[in-house]
Formats: structure tokens, sequence, C-alpha cells
């Protein structure tokens, strides 16, 4: 099983990075210590596309008049830059689906457990459900070469399928 503690520990397992992404047991962890309705959930694709309704929605939701950066506009991606950065177009085909199937039960689940303990308004119901991180121009399901050495491919593999495992037990 996963690390428990107080609502988003992270503990210090090798698999915690793959966990930050797991949002169906934190919001599960988050619901054992505040009441499902002071959570407010927000797809941050939604608040992108929407950003000044989103906005408005968690200044209702907190119980301000008005939030100050409501006419800011919000990045459409991690613009953050640091070393070990990956580009979602970078990373080997096969790779991706074998993390996607790593992440699609905790989806499933994410989605399940919002649809049957939804937020109250102002909170955006139903939360859409993620895009598809794999999906390319080209829609087949040939393996693309993203320029990575072969080693580095199957370290990547590796670690994909450790994290797999380590989720699973």
């Amino acid at each position: 099983g996963m690390t428990r503690g107080r609502p988003g520990s992270m503990g210090s397992r090798p698999d915690m990075t793959l966990f930050q992404g797991f949002y169906d047991r934190h919001l599960e962890e988050w619901w054992q210590v505040f009441p499902r309705s002071q959570t407010m959930v927000i797809s941050y694709e939604t608040m992108v596309k929407n950003t000044s309704d989103t906005m408005q929605r968690i200044a209702k939701f907190i119980g301000v008049d008005g939030l100050p950066w409501l006419d800011k506009a919000l990045p459409h991606s991690n613009e953050k830059e640091y070393g070990k950065k990956v580009k979602l177009q970078d990373i080997d085909l096969a790779l991706c689906k074998e993390i996607r199937a790593v992440y699609q039960p905790h989806n499933e689940r994410l989605y399940k457990l919002l649809e049957t303990s939804p937020g109250q308004p102002p909170e955006q119901p139903p939360f859409p459900h993620f895009s598809d991180p794999c999906a390319r121009d080209d829609d087949s399901d040939a393996d693309e070469d993203s320029g990575r050495e072969q080693k580095g491919r199957e370290e990547m593999h590796a670690w994909a399928k450790n994290a797999s495992a380590a989720t699973n037990t």
C-alpha cells in the first residue's frame, strides 16, 4: 500500500512522484479530515479555458467578494523549468501508454468519486475527464522514435513497470 499519514503527505518512497498524480487517493485522505462541503475540486484545464468564471466561483466558495487576480491569464501548461522536465511529446509512445495504464484506474476512480460525491455549487459539475496524454498527430500505435538513446528508454520503461507494480500493492 501507499504511505499513509497526514493529508497530502508524500512520504519518502521512490514512487511518491507518481503518487502525486493519484488525485483519487488525495481526495479520500482530505475527505477523512475535512467535510466534502469544505473542499472544491477544479479542473486546471477548465480553469485555463474559463479563468474569470472559475476565479469568481472560487471567490464565492471561500466567501469573498472578489479575488485580486480575477483578470490575470493563466499559463496553458506547466511552464516551470527544471533539469529533469520532459515534454509530453518527447516521451516514447510505448512508455506513455505504460504510464497511462498506471494512472487510468486512479483517474476512473476520481471520476466516480466526484460523481458519487459531487460538490455543491459553485463547484463545476461534472468534473471533465483528462485528455489522453498519449494522443499524437499520427494516431497509429507505431512506436515513435523520440531521439532518446535505447538505454534511456529502457530505464524509463523499467521505472514505469516498477511504479506500476508498487502502486498495485
